[in-house]
């Protein structure tokens, strides 16, 4: 509860609603095209990786995500693909796809645009990127093909810390994988 007021986390309480794209066909597997509706009017765009043969009814799932877009995650995603595991690859708030466009005219940086966006409405860019891999999950759980029981949350970089929090925060999340984040905040205070 306390990462949850620190972090000041709303749960959606309306329906995820998805769109497609289409799809692009490799050998062994699809990629779906996706976006989520994490919350009211806010889409988050993502990359479904589906095999093509599964070792039985539910795969295992993983949630890939990383500061600088959904493509990082893409060889992973697809490596598993090819082993019969799903992969979702998002770009949460301010990053990606979804990071807002860099203005000429104003000289306001992306991080600057998405820094504002949560301040004004009294929330944190972390809480609100907590809240879009926590929609990931719940998509992932609507999918009678993903194994509830076995989500895997991994990021790289600056989103490892996301992807401790959203684990801390949702015990649907069974494990994580963060490579190359922050080991401490002490670390860095003693930097």
């Amino acid at each position: 509860s306390l990462v949850r007021a620190r972090l000041n986390v709303h749960t959606p309480g309306a329906a995820l609603t998805t769109r497609s794209f289409g799809e692009i066909g490799r050998d062994g597997y699809r990629i779906e095209r996706l976006t989520l509706e994490t919350e009211p009017g806010i889409t988050v765009p993502a990359l479904l990786f589906v095999p093509a043969r599964r070792s039985g009814n539910q795969s295992p799932a993983t949630i890939c995500f990383d500061a600088k877009g959904k493509q990082t995650c893409e060889a992973d995603l697809a490596a598993a693909a090819l082993k019969g595991e799903l992969g979702l690859a998002i770009d949460p708030r301010g990053w990606g796809e979804s990071a807002a466009p860099q203005s000429q005219r104003s000289g306001y940086g992306a991080a600057y645009q998405t820094f504002m966006r949560a301040f004004l409405l009294g929330r944190t860019i972390p809480g609100l990127q907590v809240v879009d891999v926590m929609r990931a999950v719940d998509y992932l759980q609507s999918r009678p093909d993903a194994d509830p029981k076995q989500i895997t949350v991994r990021a790289t970089g600056n989103a490892g810390v996301l992807a401790v929090y959203a684990a801390t925060l949702d015990s649907r999340i069974s494990k994580v994988q963060a490579t190359d984040h922050l080991s401490s905040y002490l670390w860095l205070a003693q930097q």
